[in-house]
């Protein structure tokens, strides 16, 4: 089964991860992934794909020097999985910025409703929506890879605090999650065994760089690179 990943600055963990499993021989010799980690998470609200026949052409300079279109020329994937569609990070940053919160979260901050929190969240991830449906249009298969919650020296929580940070996280996904399901594009979740009590991911997957408060580590990426692995594998059984 060959896997086609594309993402954000989250699916670099995800390579990493994938390159010591190759070297150290612990990949599934029935699923091939590729990951394509294309750019920061942050220029995903902006134009960075245009449809072009049977895939989509990639036009930021940036990213196309990674990836120029999806999928790539070649033998089309099985399936591609999104390493983009559930960083909450730009929405909930302005959240803190702007001192909101949300019915039901509790804690300071002027709130908003959930139908404006909603249209937050789709405005954030417009483009990769679109490029969704675009690549469903041509009948390619599609999942989305999860990317780590979020840690507890994340940069921006001393201003959110804790609770209201891990809520507009879980309230933001549930947004995703619900616009995804109308898709019926399924979701590969980070396992709970990666969370502490509070939720707060452990920090035995924080990223290697001290300076870095929010990606995953090779750890991370190898762990998920398994639970896509196994993904495929059910998926591939269940079609049999």
């Amino acid at each position: 089964m060959r896997i086609l990943i594309v993402g954000d600055s989250h699916a670099g963990p995800l390579k990493r991860g994938w390159e010591r499993l190759r070297a150290d021989g612990g990949l599934h010799g029935g699923v091939s992934i590729t990951v394509h980690p294309v750019g920061a998470a942050h220029k995903l609200v902006l134009p960075f794909w245009q449809p072009a026949g049977d895939h989509a052409r990639i036009t930021n300079p940036r990213f196309r020097r990674r990836l120029s279109r999806i999928p790539p020329s070649g033998p089309r994937p099985d399936a591609i999985g999104l390493s983009m569609p559930f960083w909450s990070g730009r929405v909930v940053r302005k959240m803190g910025q702007q001192d909101l919160s949300l019915h039901g979260i509790g804690g300071p901050g002027r709130l908003v409703s959930d139908a404006v929190f909603r249209q937050m969240v789709l405005a954030d991830q417009q483009e990769i929506l679109a490029l969704a449906d675009y690549l469903l249009s041509l009948d390619l298969r599609l999942f989305v890879v999860a990317p780590p919650g979020y840690f507890r020296d994340f940069s921006d929580l001393p201003r959110l605090g804790p609770l209201r940070l891990l809520r507009l996280d879980a309230a933001y996904r549930a947004v995703m999650r619900a616009e995804l399901a109308q898709r019926a594009v399924p979701v590969v979740d980070v396992p709970e065994a990666c969370f502490d009590r509070q939720g707060f991911m452990l920090s035995a997957f924080r990223n290697e760089d001290p300076a870095d408060t929010h990606h995953g580590n090779s750890d991370f990426g190898a762990l998920m690179i398994g639970e896509i692995e196994r993904w495929a594998v059910a998926r591939a059984l269940s079609k049999s």
